[in-house]
């Protein structure tokens, strides 16, 4: 990633680079009520790391900027997840998919914290 400073105050010579590492694990859970209908809930969890990078081109975000210049850069966080979801097919024939025709429709909703 490259950062070069924070709005109007960003300047091209200022370009530094810095690591991104994210990760992140899910668990969903449903129930078939129909044919038709699934619906179910999910839990998550994660987290982002960033670090310093070493490249030829440009420096590494630490030599440029401290913490206070790019709120949260120097920060590891982790994060929590969770939702539910509803899942709607329709299919003139369920016993061969290749020969059905029909529609899918997804909704979920999530929530992080």
């Amino acid at each position: 990633m490259e950062f070069d400073g924070l709005g109007a105050e960003s300047n091209e010579e200022d370009r530094t680079g810095y690591l991104l590492n994210t990760a992140m694990v899910e668990v969903r859970a449903g129930y078939r009520f129909s044919r038709a209908l699934n619906a179910g809930f999910d839990l998550g969890y994660g987290g982002a790391h960033t670090g310093p990078v070493t490249r030829d081109d440009i420096p590494s975000i630490e030599t440029k900027f401290d913490a206070t210049t790019p709120p949260g850069l120097f920060d590891d966080t982790r994060f929590f997840s969770w939702g539910a979801f509803a899942d709607t097919t329709r299919a003139t024939c369920h016993t061969v998919p290749a020969a059905s025709t029909g529609s899918n429709s997804l909704a979920m909703w999530r929530r992080w914290r």
